[in-house]
């Protein structure tokens, strides 16, 4: 981790005004120690006995043999990486192995993918939850931001003190975890929470009833049914709510509530990531926390692998804090719908945790996922973390997924090309 570096903004890169970024400041990490968190009555039996210490110093690996991976790569004798990537309209692959920079690939396959050079950045669509999930815990305990966040809180307090009414029996962890109940199709998106102004030229997409996000919400949500069983249902509406809440607590810090300005500030900076962050916002600069941003593949992974050691020093009873709440993200997933089917015709479940998708079986690890097969995954028994970006067509992200399938296994290949003799 780099500390008091200045982030470095590219030459030529343009904002649209409603999203303009503030000027950085410089900051230490001193702020994440005091961090902390009130869990749940009977969280604790859900953390396991302590594990392995904090991770060890980066140290080099071993090379990959020109790119290719080793022998059983989805029953190949022997098969390049690139090839597949073509195949399956896969893009563009950042691979970090113990924090250093092991394979950086990108294979033009298509308009979706049509980055001229290794310096642009891509648009980022729902790994913006995880995202959110990560700051909403920086937050969750300074009193810089407020009160101590209580994962029980009943969300009709939180809810109000948000100007909306609920009535039904989630918390703020059942937010976290989709399961608030609320009547939700991703279909809706475009009617009640899609941000109106297009993040590449700062144009408005249409004219719509309302130019605020947050009344727009407030004028849907009266009228939406509510299932007080609390299912499982992947809801861009619950994550746009927790963004609400967020909002709140970063003007108590005096920010202005932005995502990528909280970002620059207290992770970017911190971290020395090197490209700009940009964040979709409405008319009056509300920014959407179920989607997207755009940002740098080497900036994402490096995010990816600061997750990965605040989580193994969470599952090590570290005290700190956000490495509590990371780990606590993952922890306490619950089963979910979510899944893809391998080439064999199996179906591989996916639990669902504090808006990141847990794979079953450490060697998995967790992931955000976002539309058109983007995944920052995350394997912290392989010390790996894996940014790709894809183009998937609308098959590939149908019900058998069979592509997504196919990319966490050839990241679990790329971890094994790369482990120690």
């Amino acid at each position: 981790m780099i500390m008091g570096t200045k982030l470095s903004v590219d030459a030529g890169l343009r904002r649209p005004a409603v999203i303009t970024m503030t000027k950085t400041i410089t900051i230490t990490m001193m702020m994440m120690v005091a961090l902390g968190i009130t869990r749940p009555a009977g969280a604790e039996a859900d953390w396991p006995e302590p594990g392995a210490s904090r991770a060890e110093q980066p140290r080099p690996m071993p090379a990959l043999d020109d790119k290719w991976l080793p022998p059983g790569c989805f029953g190949l004798a022997r098969c390049r990486i690139e090839i597949l990537m073509k195949h399956h309209n896969i893009c563009r692959l950042y691979v970090l192995k113990a924090g250093i920079p092991r394979l950086d690939m990108k294979v033009d396959v298509g308009p979706l993918c049509s980055k001229r050079n290794r310096d642009e950045r891509y648009t980022i669509a729902s790994i913006t939850k995880p995202m959110i999930s990560l700051l909403l815990g920086l937050t969750s305990s300074d009193s810089r931001f407020g009160d101590a966040l209580d994962l029980s809180r009943p969300a009709r307090d939180w809810m109000g003190a948000l100007g909306y009414d609920y009535e039904g029996p989630a918390s703020l962890e059942d937010f976290l975890l989709m399961r608030s109940g609320y009547t939700w199709s991703e279909s809706e998106v475009d009617a009640v929470i899609k941000v109106q102004v297009d993040l590449e030229s700062g144009e408005i997409v249409n004219d719509p009833p309302f130019r605020d996000l947050r009344e727009q919400v407030g004028h849907d949500l009266p009228d939406r049914g509510l299932n007080e069983t609390l299912p499982f249902n992947y809801s861009g509406l619950d994550t746009t709510l927790i963004g609400f809440l967020l909002q709140e607590r970063l003007k108590k810090a005096g920010l202005s509530g932005r995502f990528d300005e909280a970002y620059e500030e207290l992770i970017w900076t911190p971290l020395g990531m090197t490209h700009l962050l940009e964040w979709k916002g409405d008319f009056v600069g509300n920014q959407a926390s179920h989607c997207c941003t755009k940002g740098h593949p080497a900036d994402m992974a490096r995010l990816g692998a600061w997750a990965m050691d605040l989580y193994r020093r969470g599952r090590a009873r570290d005290e700190d804090p956000l490495a509590r709440w990371v780990y606590g993200s993952i922890a306490r997933a619950r089963p979910s719908s979510g899944g893809c089917r391998t080439k064999e015709g199996h179906w591989l479940s996916y639990d669902f945790g504090y808006q990141w998708w847990v794979l079953p079986g450490e060697p998995f690890g967790f992931a955000g996922r976002g539309m058109g097969g983007q995944f920052l995954h995350i394997l912290p028994d392989k010390d790996l973390v894996v940014m790709q970006f894809s183009a998937f067509t609308e098959a590939q992200q149908g019900g058998r997924r069979k592509s997504e399938c196919l990319s966490f296994a050839l990241h679990r290949e790329i971890a094994e090309a790369l482990r120690e003799p």
